[in-house]
């Protein structure tokens, strides 16, 4: 993996977590990537209901995988 991302011209990640862990687990060059956050800005999207009255509501949209850590999203 560390031969295909180094000669990649930009590699994207989601956050800038994800660009502290190349730089050091596959020595990339800062300069080679890119972050595009994955998300909304939920404030766009009132409820029309109070705070103390909303539901709250969990949609995960990925791979059943060990790597997505599922139980820290529950938790």
């Amino acid at each position: 993996l560390q031969r295909i991302l180094r000669s990649a011209n930009l590699v994207v990640v989601p956050t800038l977590d994800y660009v502290s862990y190349l730089e050091s687990r596959y020595k990339l060059n800062r300069r080679q990537i890119q972050v595009v956050e994955n998300g909304i800005n939920l404030s766009e999207f009132p409820t029309g209901k109070p705070p103390s009255e909303r539901v709250n509501k969990l949609l995960f949209v990925g791979r059943l995988a060990k790597q997505k850590n599922i139980l820290l999203l529950i938790e």
